[in-house]
């Protein structure tokens, strides 16, 4: 019996050994790059924006899309005075972190709902509108090139009705969809391709900065090249052609062995 105790004891000490030895493992939520890139995000350091349709029906879809476009102009150009209020006059760039963003929404969710619903009524639509803010888990999505795992991510959710539709979705921080596209956020990353005042009025209207100056437009897009230019952000590969695959380090522990 001694012999069989002193032999429990060894085992589990052999195993408390070899457990100190393992990396600590990363979150269920952590990805790394599929590139040679050593940095890893989470999904938290994305904020996601969907919009549910009310079915499948194509009248439905089409509203969708109608809202869609509605909001993004509408939330561009609240984030866009929102910058302007906190330069005050400052010439250091100004922008937000993923948590103040989420923050900065959240003050605006019922003006949101209402806008939405505003639209809606003018296109002669009574359909209800509901916002939601936070962790939701959400399936495997690919924008652009660029594969999101399926996880938990901050989102802002817009739905319409009883949202039994299909969703549309992109990126708001990184601010991806407020650009337009993936391909618009690589040009961005280019210093000399970082200037929002060269677009034309039709291109500015779409993206809701028709009304903005100038010196707003240069500040908007700084703030623009300053996010996409963050070393995790940037190694996240958002010009096309980008991968993100998730991976568990233990996993990676194991398969180096």
């Amino acid at each position: 019996m001694k012999n069989q105790k002193v032999l429990v004891a060894a085992l589990i000490l052999a195993a408390l050994g070899l457990l100190a030895r393992l990396p600590a493992a990363a979150p269920e939520s952590a990805y790394a790059l599929s590139s040679a890139e050593s940095v890893l995000l989470t999904n938290e350091d994305f904020l996601r924006f969907h919009v549910v349709a009310n079915s499948n029906d194509p009248e439905d879809q089409w509203l969708k899309y109608q809202l869609r476009d509605h909001l993004l102009a509408y939330i561009n150009l609240e984030l866009a005075r929102t910058l302007a209020q906190q330069a005050d006059g400052t010439e250091s760039p100004v922008f937000f972190t993923v948590e103040e963003l989420e923050d900065i929404l959240d003050s605006k969710r019922e003006e949101i709902r209402r806008e939405a619903e505003r639209l809606l009524q003018s296109l002669g639509y009574s359909d209800p509108v509901t916002i939601s803010l936070g962790l939701r888990w959400i399936p495997e999505k690919v924008y652009g090139e660029t594969v999101f795992p399926a996880g938990t991510y901050r989102a802002l959710t817009v739905t319409i009705g009883k949202g039994e539709g299909e969703n549309w979705w992109c990126c708001l921080f990184p601010p991806l969809c407020l650009i337009g596209s993936p391909e618009a956020a690589a040009k961005l990353q280019d210093p000399a391709a970082a200037d929002l005042t060269k677009l034309s009025p039709a291109e500015l209207e779409a993206l809701g900065l028709s009304s903005l100056t100038r010196e707003e437009l240069q500040m908007v897009s700084a703030y623009y090249t300053e996010i996409l230019n963050l070393p995790k952000y940037k190694a996240a590969a958002l010009r096309t052609g980008g991968r993100l695959q998730l991976r568990f380090k233990t996993l990676d522990w194991l398969r180096s062995r």
